[in-house]
């Protein structure tokens, strides 16, 4: 396996993910979907460092990171400011997967989970991620928050997937 995409979330076996969802669906009220203002990030504080705030613009559909969490940026570098698919240090394959997971929450108006496979100090660990779509009422989504749960992981230590390269954290070099 290197990543399932759109797992149920009984699958998701990271705490963190779980609390963003329970904090997501928190923030619904009687809405199908919360809206940009109805987050408080001085309520999220343990989330943050691996949180991702993403603008979802239309025709064509992008994905903008306006705010990556600091753990993120470790594994990730730091993608505040830019676009998903100008991301050069990623595979076209790995922007393709990604902006389509984002483009299904958007669209479906509904969180979709995720598990990615990656070798670490010798062991396959799986980490965890989410998307959590975001919009004004009665408008289509305009950003989403998403996470991922690196756990006690340390960004040097990840190696390679199982089956080869797939996200860029594995060609960075640290």
């Amino acid at each position: 396996m290197l990543c399932r995409y759109d797992i149920p979330l009984a699958e998701v076996r990271a705490g963190i993910v779980h609390e963003l969802d329970a904090y997501w669906r928190s923030k619904r009220g009687g809405k199908d979907i919360p809206g940009w203002s109805d987050i408080d990030p001085a309520e999220m504080k343990r989330m943050l460092p691996c949180l991702f705030v993403v603008e979802i613009l239309r025709e064509p559909f992008r994905v903008y990171y306006r705010l990556v969490g600091t753990k993120a940026s470790l594994f990730r570098g730091d993608l505040t400011g830019r676009f998903l698919d100008e991301i050069e240090e990623c595979t076209v394959k790995a922007r393709e997967e990604l902006a389509g997971f984002y483009r299904l929450a958007a669209e479906e108006r509904r969180p979709v989970f995720c598990e990615d496979e990656v070798t670490v100090g010798g062991g396959i660990q799986a980490f965890f991620g989410g998307i959590f779509p975001l919009a004004p009422e009665g408008r289509p989504v305009d950003r989403c928050l998403a996470i991922e749960d690196f756990g006690a992981t340390k960004p040097k230590k990840v190696a390679t997937h199982q089956r080869g390269m797939h996200h860029w954290w594995v060609q960075r070099t640290r």
